[in-house]
């Protein structure tokens, strides 16, 4: 659905002589317009309305005849309102941004704020996450920034992992984040994946449940939130707070289904992430005991060895120079850089704002976060709402035959046991709430044991019934099942935080429709991601 907000609208009229009482008319047909006709207008002249499109000005003109009925007369008003959004959208500028998805526009604010760049902060007012009307010193910035990330809990994890891939901005977030800021976007998150809060709390000692270190030391290498973390403990001090609410949002990073196990698993987990925390940041066995109280403030560790991340991770380190460079950051006046550059989301203003001066061209220009590519199996996505209404995910996490994987491998494992794909099809990595282009969850470990495959075998033939029973099909061949519903071609495109199954108009089916296959599944907590399907 396209959705236009106007934030100012300024309106004048040139009216020939003896057109007594017009004005008033043309008033209200125009805030019919605004009201209800302005979004079909730009649907007729087909502009895309994806994502996010904010246009700071729009100025259109409009040739009247007042004899005409006011229902053509407000036609030819939206029309050339639309005519103007359509011409002002080739001027990509300081003017008009496009966001592909409302993650984008999040990891946009968080990675430019944080560093300064207050260039289209006009756009992020006109989507109602941010406040400032001017640049601010930077403790203001990273407040604000967690302000609207805890606002929007969906897309923190992803926003934060992305600013991590720049280490000196994650340092700068955390040398200006408070502890009670972090909790309470760490509690937000927790929230947003309908899990306890209970995680937030420091584990007591003998909880009672084993520490799965193996495991979180694999997320923590993954996590682009955790490897920043632990260079950002090398350098400067941070609070045990802070990093228990890191923990938590570098597991909602990576395995965001484990948050959804029982409580006292979910806080064992998190207390290994922490321990994991500790090696990648260099400290002793002796050091992290050292810690009075339920897990107090940290020391300043210092160290410039590097943390190591594989292919498709965000590499963390803290090289030779970076503690000096960090410092001397730490003792620099805050500064709000304005910079360059041009984006997406949608409202438009007749007034226009003060333009911040230009900064050197691509200084910080808008992130590049879409992913994009095709597959043969896009409707094995549509069987994302019966592993929902089965509760699989959660049936994965007490499964103890799957004890020792991760719930996105299971996922992983499940889709390529029901269709014939490699396991890099964006499809199989799809169905696990991985990027088209991500790692598949198999690299580096070894192939499912019997056990194991037994296990996503009743998971397999448990999800084929119930769809079976959905379609009323008793007598397919599970061939012919798998085929009719997941043998789609689609595309694939995506943001972190964000996913769409593009399927072709040929591809609209009635009996998928009418089973409810194909509405948009939303928000997928157990995923971390807001999934779509769209026909076209």
């Amino acid at each position: 659905m396209t959705a236009i907000a106007i934030n100012r609208f300024h309106a004048r009229y040139r009216l020939a002589p003896g057109t007594d009482g017009q004005r008033e008319r043309l008033q209200r047909i125009l805030a019919q317009v605004i009201d209800n006709g302005l979004e079909a207008a730009v649907q007729r002249r087909g502009i895309d309305t994806v994502g996010e499109l904010c246009i700071r000005e729009v100025n259109a003109l409009a040739w009247l005849d007042l004899s005409e009925s006011e229902s053509a007369l407000a036609a030819k008003l939206a029309l050339a309102i639309a005519d103007a959004i359509e011409s002002g959208m080739g001027k990509q500028g300081l003017d008009l941004v496009h966001y592909g998805s409302r993650a984008h526009a999040l990891i946009d604010l968080t990675v430019a704020a944080v560093g300064g760049d207050f260039t289209r902060s006009w756009a992020w007012r006109r989507l109602g996450v941010w406040n400032a009307e001017s640049a601010v010193t930077t403790a203001s910035a990273v407040r604000l920034v967690l302000r609207a990330l805890t606002a929007e809990p969906r897309h923190a994890a992803a926003a934060l992992a992305h600013l991590a891939r720049n280490p000196l901005l994650f340092n700068r977030l955390l040398r200006h984040a408070s502890p009670p800021q972090l909790l309470a976007l760490a509690r937000a998150v927790v929230g947003a994946n309908a899990c306890s809060a209970d995680v937030l709390h420091p584990a007591d000692e003998g909880f009672g449940m084993p520490i799965p270190l193996a495991a979180a030391r694999r997320l923590a290498q993954r996590s682009a939130i955790a490897g920043a973390t632990a260079a950002s403990v090398r350098i400067a001090s941070v609070e045990d707070s802070q990093r228990h609410a890191l923990a938590v949002l570098a597991v909602c990073e990576v395995e965001p289904a484990l948050l959804r196990a029982p409580g006292d698993c979910v806080r064992a987990f998190v207390h290994a992430v922490l321990e994991a925390l500790d090696e990648l940041a260099g400290l002793s066995p002796a050091a992290a005991r050292d810690r009075s109280g339920p897990r107090a403030a940290f020391r300043d560790f210092r160290s410039e060895s590097v943390v190591s991340s594989g292919p498709g991770r965000s590499a963390s380190h803290v090289a030779p120079g970076m503690e000096s460079a960090a410092r001397q950051e730490s003792r620099r006046p805050a500064e709000a850089r304005p910079s360059s550059r041009s984006s997406n989301a949608l409202a438009q203003s007749g007034v226009r704002e003060p333009r911040p001066p230009e900064a050197a061209p691509g200084e910080h220009p808008l992130p590049e976060v879409r992913r994009r590519a095709h597959t043969r199996f896009g409707g094995l996505l549509y069987l994302i709402h019966l592993v929902n209404r089965l509760g699989l995910a959660e049936r994965i996490l007490l499964e103890p035959r799957l004890a020792e994987r991760s719930p996105r491998w299971c996922l992983h494992q499940l889709a390529t046991a029901l269709v014939p794909v490699p396991a890099s099809d964006p499809a199989a990595l799809a169905f696990a709430g991985l990027l088209p282009d991500s790692e598949p969850p198999c690299n580096d470990q070894p192939p499912p044991s019997e056990f194991e495959s037994a296990a996503i075998a009743e998971l397999r033939g448990e999800l084929l019934r119930a769809l079976r029973d959905l379609l009323d099909r008793p007598d397919d061949p599970e061939s012919v099942l798998i085929d009719f519903v997941c043998r789609r071609t689609a595309e694939i495109v995506a943001d972190p935080g964000w996913m769409e199954a593009r399927f072709s108009l040929d591809d609209v089916c009635t009996e998928i429709r009418a089973a409810g296959l194909d509405l948009d599944p939303g928000w997928v907590s157990w995923l971390g991601l807001v999934i779509k399907f769209v026909y076209a």
